[in-house]
Order: C-alpha cells, then structure tokens, then sequence
C-alpha cells in the first residue's frame, strides 16, 4: 500500500494509506523511519512502526512515573497496565529499564527503608507488609532489614510512644490500661514485641521480665 498522507494530532501522526486505512503512530517514528507521502509500504513494515511507537509511548509513561520518585518493578507494572499498554510491550519496557538501570528493586527497597524509617517511623513488621505488597522478594526484604541502625530505630520507637503517652494520659489514669493502648499503638506500627516491651519499660510504664 502507498502513503497517502499525514495529519498531526498531538505527539501523534494520523498517517492515511491509498486504501482507506490508517495508522496512529508516535511522531519520532514517522521522523525515525523518514516515512514520506508516496511511499510503497507493506503491512510487516506497518506492524514494525506500530510496536516500536507503543514501545515509545509505554516509555515515555514508565518514565514520567519514575521521574515522581522510585518505582519497584511490580508498582510500575501495575501502573503501566491501568494506562491499557499491551503486556508484550510493558514487558520490554520493563526489561529495558532494568537494564539501563532506572528500575532497580534493591535500590528501591533501600530507600524505601531508609525514608519510611525516617519520615513515618514505622517497624519492620509494617515495612515488611508494605514491600511485599509492592513485589519486593523477601530475601531482599531481610537484607535491607538487617542494614537497620538499631539504636535509631528504638529512639524511634521512645519518640512516637511519648508522644501517643501523652494524647492517652487524657483518656486514662489505671497505668495498665495505658500500658496496654501503647503497646497496641507500637504493634500497629510494625514493632517487635521485644521492643515494644523495652520502649514502654524506658518510659517507667512496665518494668522488663
């Protein structure tokens, strides 16, 4: 078939073929591929720049995800498939990324560690929850687990349990109930039993076994 013409829509080129048909393509491809009015094209060919623009477009979507922030892999899938991109081609962005090195898990699952621990102060029981949910593997999960700094994690702990010591000191003045809502508050954060044991004993609350 013969080019007929084009139309620009968008980052979109309408191109018309002599046979009534017509293909959307991403406009780097028409410029890529030099295609021209009156140019004999086959229907493989067509089929060629039809991937290769959904390839661009998946791209171009996976990266203006990860320009926002970091992405594990399985989030950005996901993400990917909401925007109705082909799975052959989401799995070639995929690919491509990993290889090029902007979709890295470890990389992900370290920071996400690093800030949730940081901004949210959270235990490992929620941080576990949390990248599991994303598609982080656990051994990968245990690793980045194991790099914790332990002392800055239980001042963590005594930081957030002060400060909900105070808001249940409204409420309650029977010191084992108080003891019971905190060590609830810390288990709902993710914290070990072990160390909730050792927060609420640092705030003179319950002496340790």
């Amino acid at each position: 078939m013969t080019i007929a013409g084009f139309q620009k829509k968008g980052n979109d080129v309408i191109v018309a073929f002599d046979d009534g048909t017509f293909q959307n393509l991403d406009y780097r491809i028409v410029v890529d591929y030099g295609l021209w009015k009156g140019q004999e094209i086959d229907e493989k060919k067509i089929e060629l720049l039809s991937y290769e623009s959904s390839f661009l477009k998946a791209r171009d979507s996976a990266f203006r995800f990860l320009g926002l922030r970091l992405h594990s892999t399985s989030e950005l899938k996901l993400k990917l498939q909401k925007k109705k991109h082909p799975q052959e081609i989401i799995e070639k962005v995929l690919t491509y990324l990993a290889e090029k090195n902007y979709l890295n898990d470890e990389e992900f699952a370290k920071q996400f560690v690093s800030e949730r621990i940081k901004r949210k102060k959270v235990g490992v029981g929620k941080l576990t929850a949390e990248l599991m949910k994303k598609g982080i593997k656990r051994e990968l999960i245990k690793e980045n687990l194991l790099d914790i700094d332990q002392e800055k994690y239980l001042e963590n702990a005594v930081e957030i349990a002060q400060k909900k010591l105070s808001q249940i000191r409204k409420k309650e003045v029977e010191e084992r109930k108080i003891s019971a809502k905190l060590y609830s508050f810390l288990a709902g954060k993710g914290y070990e039993s072990d160390l909730i044991r050792k927060v609420i004993a640092k705030l003179q609350l319950l002496q340790e076994d």
